[in-house]
């Protein structure tokens, strides 16, 4: 449940238990059309959150985001925050975006953070997805692209179906952790590989 506000054709405001503004393609598509999660979205504990959000469309098909919600890693507490920025737009007539930046806190009182890549590609009945998440810890030794996710998906619009091609991968280093094996990111633990 959330209250929506839109004083102008410009601006638009939401507060209350919102979707997490986190990712791509995948992440934006309702779950009965995903059939199949990547690892970290499979990982998601809390897809919604409590938290205030503001749009601004400058112009006719450009949306840029900013939200403040608790933390999808909060796992109850009241103390973790999420802050998201997002742009939803069309750079040619063939090719839209869903791009974010975000700044997660975690109940270890770490922080990572997140660059989401989101590009669909189209062409007549064809459609191909192709989302890259980056994932890095604040103020920890990490080597960059060791923690991220690539999901590409093909579809093929056939009237009342969607025939579809999906394949992705999923790695956050085993290197990806404290001296005391307690790991950076605490959605999608050190060591796995999907």
């Amino acid at each position: 449940l959330w209250l929506d506000w839109a004083p102008s054709d410009k601006w638009h405001f939401s507060a209350g238990k919102l979707p997490v503004l986190l990712g791509g393609f995948e992440w934006d598509t309702a779950p009965i059309d995903v059939y199949y999660w990547s690892g970290f979205c499979n990982h998601v504990a809390e897809v919604y959150a409590l938290g205030t959000q503001a749009f601004w469309s400058p112009v006719e098909g450009h949306t840029f985001s900013f939200q403040a919600t608790q933390s999808p890693w909060s796992r109850g507490t009241w103390d973790c925050f999420a802050y998201n920025l997002g742009w939803t737009g069309r750079i040619a007539p063939w090719w839209k975006t869903i791009w974010t930046v975000n700044y997660m806190e975690d109940v270890l009182h770490g922080g990572m953070q997140y660059i989401s890549l989101g590009n669909r590609f189209e062409a007549g009945r064809m459609a191909l997805e192709l989302d890259w998440t980056d994932r890095e810890a604040i103020h920890r030794q990490q080597r960059s692209l060791t923690d991220m996710t690539f999901i590409g998906r093909l579809v093929y619009d056939a009237g009342n179906w969607n025939v579809f091609l999906k394949g992705g991968y999923d790695v956050n280093d085993a290197l990806n952790a404290s001296p005391d094996g307690v790991a950076f990111d605490y959605n999608y633990p050190a060591g796995l590989e999907y």
